[in-house]
C-alpha cells in the first residue's frame, strides 16, 4: 500500500473523493477511534452501553456511507473533519439504536414528536410545564424546539456558556419528557 503523506484533513479529504483508496486507509485509520467514542457518546446519551461489536457495526456503516455516498465532497471545514465526522457518526448511531426499537430513545422520539405535532392537549400540557420553568430555562428550551436553534447559537445570542445552555435544555427536556410519558 502507498503511504500518503498528509499535511492537514483537506488534502486527505480531497484524495477521498476521488476514490484514492490509500488515502482512505490513512483516513480509516486516523478518525476509527473518534467515531467509536461518538457512536458510544450518543448510546450514552440514553443510557445505553452498547457492546463492541454494535459500536464496530455502526462504525462500518459510517464509514461505508461516506465512502459510497461521496458524503466528503460536503464538507466545509476539510482542514479538521473531526467534528463532523462526529455528528455523522453520532447521527448513525442514533438511527441504528432507532432501528433497533430501544426503549429510551423511542420514548424520547415520541415526546419529540408530541412537541413537533402539538395537538391540543399535548401542547397544553407543555405550555404548563414551560409556565413553571425558570424563564431563563423556558427561553433556552423555546428556541432550541421551537425555534430550531442549536446550542451554540443559543449560546452565542444570550451570551451564556454552552454548557449552561445545555444544561437548561437537559433539564427542561427530563422534566418535558416526564409529564409527557405519563400523558
Amino acid at each position: 500500500m502507498e503511504d500518503i503523506c498528509v499535511k492537514d484533513d483537506s488534502d486527505l479529504i480531497e484524495r477521498c473523493i476521488e476514490k484514492d483508496t490509500a488515502a482512505w486507509d490513512i483516513l480509516v485509520r486516523k478518525y476509527t477511534g473518534l467515531i467509536y467514542a461518538a457512536i458510544t457518546n450518543r448510546a450514552g446519551k440514553y443510557s445505553i452501553s452498547l457492546p463492541r461489536h454494535d459500536v464496530e457495526d455502526i462504525a462500518q456503516g459510517v464509514l461505508i456511507s461516506i465512502w459510497e455516498n461521496s458524503k466528503l465532497a460536503s464538507v466545509k471545514n476539510r482542514k479538521d473533519i473531526s467534528c463532523w465526522l462526529a455528528v455523522v457518526s453520532g447521527n448513525y448511531a442514533l438511527r441504528y439504536l432507532r432501528k433497533r426499537g430501544d426503549k429510551e430513545v423511542l420514548c424520547e422520539e415520541c415526546y419529540e414528536e408530541a412537541i413537533a405535532s402539538r395537538d391540543e392537549e399535548t401542547a397544553s400540557e407543555i405550555e404548563k410545564i414551560m409556565d413553571d420553568m425558570p424563564p431563563k430555562e423556558k427561553l433556552v428550551i423555546e428556541l432550541n424546539l421551537f425555534h430550531d436553534k442549536k446550542y451554540r447559537e443559543i449560546a452565542d445570542m444570550l451570551d451564556m456558556p454552552l454548557a449552561t445552555v445545555s444544561s437548561h435544555i437537559k433539564r427542561a427536556k427530563a422534566k418535558l419528557k416526564i409529564s409527557l410519558t405519563n400523558l
